[in-house]
């Protein structure tokens, strides 16, 4: 036998080691001074673009159970047959933790039922599932693990298979499935993924098309999502995508953090997140009429009776001691700089957002950031204006607010009056999805 030695290392849960990964999967500068060296920032998005999204993959689930297996597990409806694309959330119970205190297993976009040539010769039609290219490994493994005796096949496309694109034009808030901005019909955000469908003229999904596409609908002006066979441009498909500039993942990020739509588990973290604190509900990727899936049951229990006090929020982030900002805190208007050279947040800190003033009130959690953007996970009657109760909104404009986090040798930096401030936006068509918990009336 074998004589088992003893390891010197500190030993490391996988729950800590897997967050530790996810901490340094992430694009945010670490610098914490004005005067450090900042990577270079993307250019700002231009106002009709295509990008290649090479941080995302897709997982092809096929066969005569594929419907019935997703139903299962995503928070949106599946109808067997139904041809166009939707978006969707997949909740994950780990073991030795409550059902109710789930891990979300990763966005997903089923694009639509594709066909056999881009799903490996499968002869039923299936699903082309996009995911977050650096959990594609963990979510294919977690679909496995609750195949059970489903007749579904499943596998992890290549990177070089087929690649996902952002195509958008500013003047056209919607763009249909088809793949024709000229065709477009309008479509109100907040109509449901049918009724979205019956406005659209045609169908990218049908057997002869060279590409899938859907409307990209998580907030207006996203434009459209292509899935493209290897590395096909947009531009050699359609003269409707003619003419738009070659952008970076970069750009569309920015772009994305405008609109305040989070993307991918650096965004919306494992074993934190919530469908409903990260906005799922209003951008349409939760169907609350639907019946039970995994993590349904306090989903549906936290819309119906209860207030969602906490939401993913675009903000702005500035130096505290740039007096322009800082005395006229209501007046910041939410642009991107490309030029940035303040101070940001390192990305592998727990960072707090908190109102810079002698209480310091907590007022949420910073998620992620590219230069003077980011997203934070904010308090609503503290960061905002918004009225979720009848107790009123804590919000006052002339609040300043701040990013806190501890340095290497444990001390706090960024503590009242110093570093980081930062500002909290509400979207207009998040402002108008958000539910209010109407006050029941006195009974004389």
């Amino acid at each position: 036998m074998f004589q088992r030695t003893r390891s010197t290392l500190p030993y490391i849960c996988r729950q800590c080691r897997a967050a530790e990964a996810r901490r340094t999967h992430t694009t945010t500068t670490t610098t914490t001074s004005s005067s450090s060296t900042h990577p270079t920032l993307p250019p700002p998005p231009p106002p009709s673009g295509a990008a290649h999204l090479a941080n995302r993959r897709l997982i092809a689930i096929h066969g005569q159970d594929a419907a019935k297996f997703l139903q299962g597990i995503i928070s949106n409806n599946v109808r067997a047959g139904d041809t166009k694309g939707f978006y969707a959330a997949a909740r994950a119970q780990r073991r030795l933790r409550l059902p109710a205190r789930g891990q979300q297993g990763g966005l997903a976009r089923a694009a639509g039922e594709a066909q056999a040539q881009l799903q490996a010769g499968a002869d039923a039609a299936g699903y082309l599932v996009e995911v977050d290219a650096a959990e594609a490994a963990s979510l294919l493994q977690h679909i496995r693990r609750h195949k059970l005796r489903a007749k579904i096949a499943v596998r992890l496309l290549e990177a070089d298979e087929a690649g996902v694109w952002s195509v958008w034009r500013e003047s056209e808030k919607w763009t249909p499935y088809a793949g024709s901005f000229e065709s477009a019909a309008a479509t109100p955000h907040g109509s449901s993924r049918h009724e979205a469908d019956r406005s659209s003229g045609s169908n990218s999904s049908d057997a002869d098309s060279p590409y899938l596409s859907l409307i990209d609908a998580r907030a207006p002006g996203m434009g459209h999502r292509l899935l493209l066979p290897r590395s096909t441009h947009p531009s050699a498909l359609s003269a409707a995508f003619s003419g738009l500039e070659d952008t970076s993942l970069g750009s569309y990020t920015v772009r994305r953090m405008l609109r305040g739509v989070a993307e991918g588990q650096a965004e919306m973290q494992r074993d934190a997140a919530f469908p409903l604190n990260s906005n799922l509900d209003a951008m349409g990727a939760v169907d609350f009429r639907k019946g039970c899936y995994i993590g349904q049951e306090l989903t549906i229990r936290t819309h119906h009776t209860g207030v969602v006090r906490k939401r993913l929020l675009p903000c702005r982030i500035y130096a505290l001691a740039d007096a322009r900002l800082a005395d006229r805190p209501a007046d910041i208007p939410l642009e991107y700089d490309a030029g940035y050279a303040g101070p940001t947040p390192p990305p592998d800190r727990d960072v707090a957002v908190l109102r810079n003033d002698r209480k310091a009130k907590n007022a949420g959690k910073w998620i992620r950031g590219l230069g003077n953007l980011g997203l934070a996970l904010c308090r609503l009657e503290v960061c905002t204006d918004l009225k979720l109760t009848g107790e009123g909104t804590m919000w006052r404009p002339e609040h300043n607010f701040r990013l806190e986090w501890k340095g290497e040798d444990g001390a706090a930096v960024g503590v009242r009056g110093t570093g980081v401030g930062v500002k909290a936006f509400v979207p207009d068509w998040l402002r108008g999805r958000i539910r209010v918990r109407k006050e029941a009336g006195r009974v004389e």
